[in-house]
């Protein structure tokens, strides 16, 4: 059982299986050359103006597009965050500065950091992968307007905000003369649509426009087309009440049962489909223990500032978190 990736385990949407066997026959298409096909229907999904969007293969492109296209020299990443961030950024030559660990740090000593560095472009995960913990709405504001009063870029990683239905999201600070504000999105996690790769960025229409012209012509495949006419067509009521009524039962037995190995484990909150937890002894023997158990989780060692005692494990069904939750109960009997 996987449980180091953190889509969600609902979907896809039942829809998308009823027509895959029909779908075929695209395999043999080339993709739409024109991107307000993808902007359109990305749009109606998301209920957003089109021209904010811009669509990509996946949300890692977006981040490796923006560290090639963007003016900013010196990125400064609030942590923990996904590594692709610095990756993207380091590769084009640029400047990173990783923040301490926000959750042991606090925000105002990261905004004090972040005031004597200058940077020129700020990463933030919102919520924030691993820890699946979002900034309060004041600090959201106090970062969002310090950014516009100083010109800096806010790129902004909404990869799982369906999963919080859009509570904290930065989009309705997005408006026709924000230039600082850079958004990305992923159709990955919520709609578990990991093979297909779909994400897209959302700015300010002028910026969208000048970035369309360095994409690369089909970029996104004709699968993924198909999929996003289908999904931008129908009622996906019943499939986002299915993950969010889900998702919440399985997060309170989740915590229920980790809140007893509190001598063990320490959990840390999260408003998502993931957890991150440090193990408070013998860490090597339980990545092992795990493994001879055929269970893999994310150790988080690669992580900037976090080491191996951490370890991300995402939400899954019923069955595979009583089996979950059964091998770490087993593993604190042997201590």
């Amino acid at each position: 059982m996987d449980f180091s990736v953190n889509l969600n385990p609902w979907g896809p949407p039942q829809i998308l299986k009823e027509h895959w066997n029909d779908w075929f026959r695209y395999v043999s298409y080339y993709p739409p050359l024109d991107w307000e096909f993808y902007q359109k229907r990305i749009a109606l999904l998301y209920n957003l103006d089109q021209n904010l969007i811009l669509p990509f293969n996946g949300a890692t492109q977006g981040i490796y597009f923006i560290a090639r296209r963007h003016q900013a020299k010196k990125i400064f990443v609030i942590e923990p965050c996904f590594t692709e961030y610095a990756r993207a950024f380091n590769l084009e030559g640029k400047t990173v500065i990783h923040s301490n660990l926000l959750f042991r740090e606090g925000f105002h000593s990261i905004m004090s950091r972040i005031e004597r560095e200058s940077p020129d472009l700020i990463v933030l995960g919102n919520p924030g992968n691993p820890l699946g913990q979002c900034l309060s709405k004041k600090e959201r504001l106090i970062l969002y307007h310090w950014c516009r009063e100083k010109k800096v870029a806010l790129l902004v990683d909404e990869a799982f905000q369906e999963f919080i239905q859009e509570k904290t999201s930065f989009l309705p600070q997005l408006n026709g003369e924000d230039q600082t504000l850079i958004i990305i999105r992923s159709l990955t996690k919520y709609y578990s649509l990991a093979g297909l790769r779909g994400g897209f960025i959302v700015a300010n229409p002028s910026l969208v426009e000048e970035w369309k012209m360095a994409l690369e012509p089909w970029s996104i495949n004709t699968l993924l087309a198909v999929t996003l006419d289908l999904l931008a067509s129908i009622d996906l009521g019943e499939f986002h009440s299915l993950t969010l009524q889900e998702l919440r039962n399985e997060k309170r037995y989740i915590e229920e049962s980790l809140g007893k190995l509190f001598n063990l484990f320490e959990l840390q909150p999260s408003v998502v489909n993931f957890y991150t937890i440090r193990i408070k002894a013998q860490t090597s023997c339980f990545y092992s223990f795990l493994q001879n158990q055929k269970l893999i989780v994310r150790f988080l060692g690669d992580f900037w500032g976090m080491s191996n005692d951490f370890f991300r494990f995402s939400v899954r069904t019923h069955e595979e978190n009583i089996k979950l939750i059964q091998v770490i109960n087993e593993y604190a009997r042997t201590l």
